[in-house]
This record gives structure tokens, sequence and C-alpha cells, in this order.
């Protein structure tokens, strides 16, 4: 894996790579007990690049582990999902 982006968002994730294996990839999102949470297969575009939009909203807060994998190669990584910011109510 050449690049990763990673971006947390309140509802969605975005992440963005670009892969030196192959075109089709598997993106994978597993919660702490190994528990398959989001899976979908992933076409790169030009110069092997792809975005996907993960819905998040019904994650619950914490760290999972983020598996892109393809026939050749296998990147995982842990990323924090969940509203890091609370609002103090008045």
């Amino acid at each position: 894996m050449k690049n990763f982006l990673f971006n947390n968002g309140f509802s969605t994730a975005s992440i963005s790579f670009a892969g030196k294996c192959d075109n089709v990839y598997l993106l994978s999102i597993k919660d702490k007990k190994g528990k398959l949470v989001f899976n979908r297969a992933v076409l790169t575009e030009e110069k092997n690049t792809a975005s996907v939009s993960v819905p998040t909203r019904n994650f619950k807060p914490g760290i999972y582990c983020l598996i892109i994998r393809s026939a050749e190669c296998i990147y995982d990584a842990k990323v924090f999902i969940g509203n890091v910011c609370s609002r103090k109510k008045h």
C-alpha cells in the first residue's frame, strides 16, 4: 500500500488509498472483538487510487481494525472511529 488516508467524520468515514499490487481490493473493518462491521469490494481508478465512504453512524466509538487486501497484498491498520468531541448542554 503506497498511501493511505483515513478521515473520521461525524457519521461517515472517508478512506482513500493508492495501491500498487492490484486494481481490485477488499476493504474490511472489524471491531475490537473481531466482528466484521463493514466489508466492500473496491476497484481502483486512475493511478491505482480509490476512495470509499463508510457509514459510521451506528459504530460505537473505539479502535477498529481496517484491512485492505488484494490477491497479492494485505495492509492493516488500527483506526479510531467515533465522535471525539462532545457538546456540553447549557
